[in-house]
């Protein structure tokens, strides 16, 4: 029996990966619980990326479970330009990570790059770590429309926020020629949110059930806007690829790693770029991708077949029930 600390949330990226895994568990008929009572029924435990039930997972240790901790990236490294409520928020997931890092039996680090954030602090795991990276959906027939107009336009998305970057404000000067930009997720930036709403050929559709991004997503033609600073592991980049749409992105965090040559991933030093010269760098890298749509796209399926749940699911119960 695994025992999970919580129910799968409904949107985000953790949230998305324990749905998934829940499902497969489902197919295979292993059985799985969040009763943590009686833990003599428990034989392992998972933490996705941090729990507030540090005493579910102390007595999880004292009775010989095993522990598994899926890692997320740092939080407080990268809070400098959020409030003080933010900071103090990413400090103390941190040390919470700092505090399961120490408790468990073994570590999932969904990226490499996530991993080397926590290098500091290797002598914690450096005998019990894997890096396992998220998985695709499984069945893409199950979301694409029998009947689909809106495939003959090429379009911009970007998803989760991936826009409120440091240099959100020089991206929208650069877009016109495409024929629309869709943001979904939510928008931290209040100022960014009222300049998108405004603008007439953006749409913020903000924040929609997993199920209806992923249709968004298959039944249209999308070139991925990715511009997040450092990306850890974004889900939604390798559910774009999955669905066939090539990326445009930063060459830093995890992006080099998941989308190879389904895309095009910029310099992070164009943060810094005159809007002028930004605009033309990143234009450059839409039009490359809009003139090569078709071979981008097959490359972006057979780039995502490197993450197929199947294979992903396979490693984390190794690691839940290595002796089956």
């Amino acid at each position: 029996m695994i025992f999970f600390f919580n129910t799968p949330q409904p949107h985000g990226g953790p949230g998305s990966f324990h749905e998934r895994l829940v499902n497969y568990l489902k197919l295979y008929y292993i059985d799985y619980t969040y009763d943590l009572l009686p833990t003599s029924d428990i034989k392992s435990a998972l933490i996705i990326n941090g729990t507030n039930r540090f005493a579910a997972a102390i007595l999880l240790k004292l009775t010989k479970k095993r522990l598994v901790f899926r890692v997320d990236g740092r939080s407080f490294s990268s809070c400098s330009a959020h409030s003080l409520a933010f900071a103090l928020r990413a400090l103390y997931f941190d040390l919470s990570t700092i505090f399961f890092l120490t408790l468990s039996d073994h570590i999932v680090f969904q990226s490499d790059f996530i991993k080397s954030q926590w290098d500091f602090l290797s002598f914690l795991f450096e005998r019990k770590y894997s890096v396992i990276y998220n998985p695709t959906p499984s069945n893409i027939s199950q979301y694409q429309r029998v009947n689909n107009d809106s495939c003959s336009d090429l379009n911009l998305v970007s998803i989760e926020g991936s826009l409120q970057g440091t240099f959100a404000d020089k991206f929208f000067n650069c877009y016109p020629s495409y024929s629309h930009l869709v943001q979904i997720g939510d928008i931290s930036n209040g100022n960014l949110r009222n300049r998108i709403s405004q603008i007439n050929n953006v749409t913020s559709l903000g924040r929609m059930p997993r199920d209806h991004v992923l249709e968004l997503l298959v039944n249209n033609k999308w070139i991925y806007i990715c511009l997040e600073d450092n990306p850890p592991c974004p889900n939604s980049v390798i559910e774009a690829l999955w669905a066939g749409n090539p990326i445009v992105g930063l060459s830093e965090g995890s992006l080099p790693l998941i989308v190879g040559n389904a895309g095009i991933l910029l310099s992070p030093a164009i943060r810094y770029a005159t809007t002028k010269d930004f605009i033309q760098t990143i234009t450059s890298a839409l039009d490359t991708i809009k003139n090569n749509y078709d071979l981008y796209s097959d490359s972006a399926r057979q780039r995502a077949k490197l993450f197929d749940p199947s294979l992903v699911f396979k490693s984390y119960l190794s690691l839940l029930q290595p002796s089956s």
